[in-house]
């Protein structure tokens, strides 16, 4: 389905309200505003997806009941809602009319409607089910999900309590045994509510004979799966003889011979629960939950897994290839015209279609449990089902049904999965999602496909990704295939053709394979030594591999396996890799005269549907093989085209950002705040420093006010000592002071520190003794990413500046301006990074390359008001602290607004006019930047 964003809804709906008089068609101009596909509008208008059984009815399947009424009340729809047709094909809405009124109803939400119909656009979002970007329904078909995967939870607690001396001894077997034992579960629980096996067969039998304590439940089970691993039942009673040969791997006891664990009454009654639910309305992607939540929580955390919800995981497969093959689909579609003469035609086009998709390859080289091909694999599912319904409306349905045979085979799914359990999940939940799809078939053509005995996918294997050769495990034969350009008669249509050859050259002889996925992160604090050695081995020859994060490994070699052919790639990291450092480490060794990114999102969070959600944030990079077709920049909804994406998601050229010892655009130098030497008695707090004045008034002249991050942000009060040579003397004969001087020598000169050891002889001082002389600038070393600005001070010379804080002495006040404008912020959010979550600030790497025009000295002065004028405002809210002030939802709004002047000062340095976004500031940023360093 074409997605359109809410505005461009609520803008299509707008052209079709307000009008003096209406025609049923008004129905499919909705639709078609909601974004729901041309050709399906066009075979309902042509009935072949009208399910209806009476004139001047309009029912789809999942969509829309309508009728056309005397009076369009509200009465009328709820007699419609009580047509045997609405269970049958469960619309969405159901709407009547009588062309001047309307009435609906939300069958899923229960939501009514009755209104004019010319006032539809005041009430757009009613329908906006229909558009496919309705969050809230998402968080609605993921509750029984989640209800069943917190059942599986107790009843994976509850036998873990039964065999609580195996895990006391740390029998790591029995782990192992048990999440297999856990999919086979989940395939019973499945199976039996989908007609694999007889209406709850499974159940019942767990149920009828075994006894209640749970005692001989153990063996039961083991019969069980001996049963759907025998071919041959004539040796078998009941009611095992009545459970089919299954084949594959998941009950094979030669490959995965396991141990069922002892039950007990609670754990029987458990199992019994589970079974209860209708596990065919389970998505198969939710066994990525139901592992996250069963399996050991240190194994999971060690291994970067995490489940993945469907919305995001269309993030990365929509933009990639389904788009893509959705204007595939559409191209050429014309209206009823066709039908006579031109049938032939889109006959050949559809084949054509159905012959490519059936030869795409997926692979998820850290596929988990199997949730980026699942979903991958429905979706071309769905679109194979949507060209059938075309060829059956043009050719008639014993042509296809008699012979069908779906032609999206599991064999061109292939994955990578370290551990053996989310292997097995995948490979169950693929021949899940294939049986559910088959079941919409034979719902939707009363064709029914059997699906046992199964076949196992060896094309997912179990192994490190970051070692194995890709090409072993899924072979890209496009290799030393000439680059192609890009081509407007392209089979893979004119707007989308990244590359392709054209469709004279193409035979598929090339693979079309799209890498996906969400590999594990893990930055360099968190890594494993195994992933340290990962990265020394597949990194080799990038120097800095060690600063970056686990997933470069991914990148690199994606980069390396797509070179140079069709394939392309598409995963999700965490945004550090296009932020700091990172982004001169690594990308130059991907972007380079063959590689490019296609698309990618910029920061966003991350959530899924698990229990602990892994909100974090992320950013999503497709690469691709060179081509002259626009490049797509996703920001909040917003799609930006371009010529080219960076490795910091901008819209420019490859540039990389390296440290600089001073600043590139002459601003005053900015430095580390004054270093100790690692003595705490230097500071003082407030009670301290009024005990000592108490007693020795004259030592106010050796006690200073210091600020460093902390105390600066969260208003906190700190005093620190400040002994010249001179004062020595003077120092020593205030005994507090005295023994604290005493106290730092003897902890200097004990230090197996050299440099701390060195500082022994001067233990009344910092290591560092820089001063201003009027006043100095005070730049945290790290910011909430709360704040729309890096909260910079303006200070008195009497402060000092500790190395917890970085800092510019004596600036002219015109350079506070410049660092709190969000031209600055957009700077350092690209540049410097994050610390966790949190901005952090780099002299070298953030304020020392922040390109900034020459300044006259009118621009200079309106600055320098400007900077007033925030310090101000910050003075008349004395009573919060810098912290509350800068939250973005505490915010005074006087002190906002001299800040958006601010900005609008700053943005005109760069240009005759405000930004209108960070991104807008980054592409000018890195322009001028690119020509300071080039100059």
């Amino acid at each position: 389905m074409s997605k359109y964003t809410f505005s461009q809804i609520e803008q299509n709906v707008a052209e079709i309200a307000n009008r003096d008089n209406y025609t049923p068609d008004f129905l499919y101009e909705l639709l078609a505003a909601y974004g729901r596909p041309t050709s399906s509008i066009t075979m309902l208008k042509n009935g072949a997806l009208n399910k209806a059984t009476k004139d001047g009815e309009v029912l789809q399947k999942d969509v829309v009941y309508f009728r056309v009424v005397p009076k369009g009340t509200m009465l009328e729809a709820e007699v419609l809602i009580s047509n045997d047709l609405v269970d049958k094909y469960k619309p969405r809405y159901i709407v009547v009319t009588d062309l001047t009124d309307m009435a609906a109803k939300d069958l899923k939400k229960g939501d009514t409607l009755s209104i004019h119909i010319r006032d539809i656009d005041r009430n757009f979002t009613f329908f906006y089910g229909w558009s496919g970007n309705e969050k809230i329904e998402e968080k609605e078909e993921s509750e029984l999900d989640r209800r069943a995967a917190d059942c599986m939870k107790d009843l994976y607690d509850a036998i873990e309590h039964d065999n609580e001396k195996k895990i006391l001894d740390k029998d790591l077997n029995f782990r192992h045994n048990l999440n297999l034992f856990f999919s086979r579960l989940l395939f019973c629980f499945f199976a039996e509510d989908t007609g694999l096996f007889q209406k709850n067969l499974f159940s019942d039998s767990v149920k009828n004979f075994t006894e209640t304590d749970g005692s001989d439940t153990r063996e039961f089970l083991e019969r069980v799966f001996d049963a759907l691993d025998t071919a041959d039942k004539s040796a078998m009673g009941q009611p095992f003889a009545d459970f089919p040969y299954v084949d594959g791997s998941i009950f094979d006891s030669k490959y995965n011979k396991i141990e069922v664990p002892e039950f007990g009454p609670e754990s029987r009654y458990m199992l019994l629960r589970c079974s209860n639910f209708n596990w065919s309305d389970i998505n198969p992607d939710i066994f990525g939950t139901i592992f996250q939540g069963i399996v050991d929580p240190n194994l999971r955390g060690q291994n970067g897994m995490d489940y993945t919800s469907v919305s995001n995981i269309n993030k990365v497969i929509e933009p990639l290839f389904m788009d893509e093959l959705e204007a595939e689909f559409e191209k050429g579609f014309e209206s009823d015209s066709r039908v006579k003469d031109k049938v032939s035609r889109r006959l050949k086009h559809l084949d054509e279609l159905w012959n490519r998709i059936s030869k795409i390859k997926i692979f998820d080289p850290a596929c988990g449990s199997g949730n980026f091909l699942i979903i991958s694999y429905k979706r071309l599912r769905e679109l194979e089902l949507r060209i059938l319904q075309e060829k059956m409306m043009l050719q008639g349905s014993s042509v296809i049904v008699g012979r069908f045979k779906s032609r999206i085979e599991l064999k061109n799914f292939y994955g990578i999965e370290l551990e053996d359990f989310p292997r097995e999940l995948a490979v169950l939940s693929m021949f899940i999602a294939e049986h559910q799809m088959n079941m919409v078939f034979n719902e939707e053509f009363g064709k029914k496909i059997e699906m046992l005995p199964i076949e196992d996918n060896p094309n997912i294997v179990c192994g490190n990704a970051a070692r194995l050769d890709w090409q072993e495990v899924c072979p890209n034969r496009g290799h030393n295939v000439i680059k192609a350009t890009y081509q407007e008669n392209s089979l893979f249509g004119e707007s989308f053709d990244y590359g392709v050859p054209n469709k004279t050259e193409l035979n598929f002889e090339y693979d079309e394979i799209y890498v996906i996925g969400n590999p594990p992160y893990k930055g360099t604090r968190n890594q494993t030594q195994d992933q340290k050695n990962d990265k020394k081995v597949v990194l080799d020859g990038i120097e800095g591999e060690k600063n970056l994060d686990y997933v470069a490994i991914w990148f690199v070699k994606a980069a390396d396996y797509i070179r140079g052919t069709i394939a392309k790639s598409c995963f999700v990291s965490t945004n550090s890799i296009t932020q700091g450092e990172q982004v001169h480490i690594l990308w130059p060794h991907i972007l380079d005269d063959d590689v490019e990114i296609g698309f990618a999102y910029t920061s966003f969070k991350w959530t899924n549907n698990a229990t602990n959600q892994a909100g974090v944030t992320v950013v999503i990079i497709s690469l691709q093989n060179k081509c002259n077709a626009d490049k797509r920049l996703f920001t909040d909804g917003v799609i930006q085209k371009c010529d080219y994406i960076n490795g910091f998601l901008v819209p420019m050229r490859p540039i990389y950002v390296n440290r600089e010892s001073k600043s590139i655009s002459g601003l005053p130098p900015m430095t580390y705040g004054n270093h100790t030497g690692g003595s705490k008695d230097l500071f003082l707090t407030p009670a301290e420093r009024n005990t000592i004045l108490n007693d020795y008034p004259e030592a106010k002249r050796i006690i200073r006010p210091t600020k460093g991050s902390a105390e600066f942000i969260r208003g906190i009060e700190r005093y620190c000592l400040w002994i010249m040579d001179d004062d020595l003397d003077f120092a020593m004969s205030i005994p507090p002071i005295k023994k604290r001087i005493e106290m730092i020598y003897e902890d200097r000169i004990n230090s197996k520190e050299p440099g701390k050891k060195g500082l022994a002889s001067r233990p009344h001082q910092f290591r560092d003794l820089t001063t201003a002389i009027k006043n100095e600038i005070i730049v945290p070393i790290v910011s909430s990413e709360r704040r729309d600005y890096f909260v910079c001070g303006y200070l008195d010379a009497d402060v000092i500046i500790p190395n917890s804080a970085q800092a510019i002495y004596d600036p002219e006040i015109y350079v506070f301006a410049i660092l709190e404008s969000k031209m600055h912020m957009a700077w350092i959010k690209t540049v410097c990074g994050k610390l966790e979550t949190r901005y952090r600030y780099s002299s070298t790497l953030g304020y020392n390359t922040f390109p900034c025009p020459p300044l006259t000295s009118a621009q200079k002065e309106a600055l320098s008001k400007s900077a007033e004028s925030i310090l101000m405002m910050r003075e008349n809210h004395s009573e919060m602290t810098l912290a509350e002030m800068y939250d973005s939802d505490k915010m005074p709004a006087d002190l906002k607004r001299v800040h958006e002047d601010n900005d609008v000062l700053v943005d005109l340095l760069y240009r005759n006019h405000a930004f209108g976004s960070d991104e807008e500031r980054l592409t000018t940023l890195f322009d001028l930047y690119e020509k300071m360093i080039n100059r």
